[in-house]
């Protein structure tokens, strides 16, 4: 056992702003701006061992190792590999991969009132970003388990931190508080904004 755990927290984050004006008295305009996003975290998680922090490397040992002294034991075992990073995609490893897929939405709405009728138009034009960065590490790989007690590695592959959003992405969202509202009013004027 390698004692590696993968770590995942995802936080649903929701706000709402609102602004309302009375135009005349059978027409008012609305604007909502929202905003939707999930704060997501994934980092691998090593334990530090006689001060030694696995957090931020993987020893990869290639091969296997002979299972003597177990009769009838016709394979080989496996070796656990150490380390705290996990699998970015399909060519890295990483320390963590944090991101925040997330939604901008602006919304304008005119109601206006005839008679009896009542008439409603509008739009809304809806953003969606993705927040994200790779944390990276570092990953030994060894031959064999002789070659890693001889500490003779075939490969070191090194990942650096990105540090900043992907391309065409924006910067991450600030964080939001648990669920708070507000309204003001002044004479034909409303304002209200709430958090979830």
């Amino acid at each position: 056992m390698s004692g590696r755990n993968v770590l995942i927290q995802a936080v649903p984050q929701n706000g709402v702003l609102g602004f309302q004006k009375i135009l005349s008295p059978n027409l008012i305009n609305e604007f909502r701006f929202g905003y939707n996003g999930a704060r997501t975290r994934i980092n691998g998680v090593a334990p530090t061992v006689n001060g030694l922090d696995l957090s931020a490397v993987i020893i990869n040992v290639s091969g296997s190792v002979a299972n003597t002294g177990i009769s009838g034991q016709g394979t080989s075992s496996g070796i656990s590999i150490p380390g705290g990073l996990v699998r970015a995609n399909s060519a890295t490893n990483g320390r963590g991969q944090p991101y925040t897929p997330y939604s901008l939405g602006f919304i304008d709405t005119l109601n206006w009132t005839k008679g009896n009728h009542n008439f409603k138009f509008g739009g809304e034009v809806r953003l969606v970003r993705l927040y994200t960065d790779r944390l990276g590490g570092t990953t030994y790989t060894f031959s064999n388990l002789n070659a890693f007690l001889a500490n003779t590695p075939r490969r070191c592959s090194t990942w650096a931190t990105s540090a900043r959003p992907a391309p065409l992405m924006a910067a991450p969202p600030a964080n939001v508080s648990p669920s708070r509202s507000t309204t003001s009013s002044t004479g034909r004027t409303s304002l209200s904004c709430g958090r979830t």
